[in-house]
């Protein structure tokens, strides 16, 4: 049976625990109903995971034994690195594609505010909130990373030519073509709001040596490019 799993900083030679997080007790005890003798994971955000017993259930604080220390084997074995950024978009459809990308492997997100962005805002908290419980869902050892709003010139300041920097647009070449590139340390891959980039975008990129992907013939919702995109990255030398 596959054990619930909980984002909580630990020390490692810790053997046993008391958790005072009111949310996370409120978590174990009223929304899961586990009681004393069920088991779950917990993770510290820096691959080490506890698989751990409840041994006491208080009011304010519950009680748990370390039964067994280990890495996160997910992580470890998908290591490319990715990073997204991604246009703003609606509300629903942003939060979605948050969660997908944290599901899929990403490690960090920098939101874009490109030239056919129409929202410029979202609620950070919210959004943090999002990627902790995806990473605790999905198996994640590590809780990824959101920043605040960047233009999309600055984005283009953050990124190294020894990186894959990739961006996907209708207009690129084959995805095929993909699969040839050489290993590099991480992918940066950039994902236009509704209507993709603009042509001046799309030229800043190429100075700078991008690749322009197109993931296929059809005209992709954003937070389903988002998603496609992110896990053909983060899956490059895994499939």
């Amino acid at each position: 049976m596959r054990l619930h799993r909980f984002f909580f900083p630990f020390e490692l030679n810790q053997l046993k625990i008391e958790i005072r997080d009111k949310d996370l007790i409120k978590q174990i005890r009223a929304v899961l109903r586990l009681n004393i003798g069920d088991e779950f994971i917990l993770f510290d955000g820096k691959l080490n995971e506890f698989r751990v017993r409840i041994e006491k259930i208080e009011k304010e604080k519950i009680k748990v034994l370390v039964l067994e220390k280990t890495k996160n084997s997910a992580e470890l074995l998908l290591r490319q690195k990715v990073n997204l950024y991604c246009a703003i978009l609606k509300k629903d459809n942003f939060e979605w594609a948050v969660q997908k990308a944290v599901e899929v492997g990403v490690e960090n997100i920098f939101p874009l505010i490109t030239k056919r962005t129409i929202k410029f805002s979202f609620k950070k908290e919210r959004l943090e909130k999002i990627i902790k419980e995806a990473a605790e869902q999905s198996g994640r050892g590590i809780i990824p990373k959101i920043s605040e709003p960047l233009k999309f010139s600055e984005a283009l300041k953050l990124i190294s030519e020894n990186e894959f920097n990739i961006l996907f647009d209708l207009r690129g070449e084959a995805f095929s073509s993909f699969w040839g590139l050489s290993p590099k340390s991480y992918f940066n891959v950039f994902v236009g709001p509704e209507g993709g980039f603009e042509e001046e975008e799309i030229k800043l990129a190429k100075e700078l040596n991008f690749k322009i992907f197109s993931l296929g013939p059809f005209v992709l919702r954003a937070e389903s490019a988002v998603l496609i995109a992110c896990y053909l990255a983060k899956n490059r030398f895994f499939c």
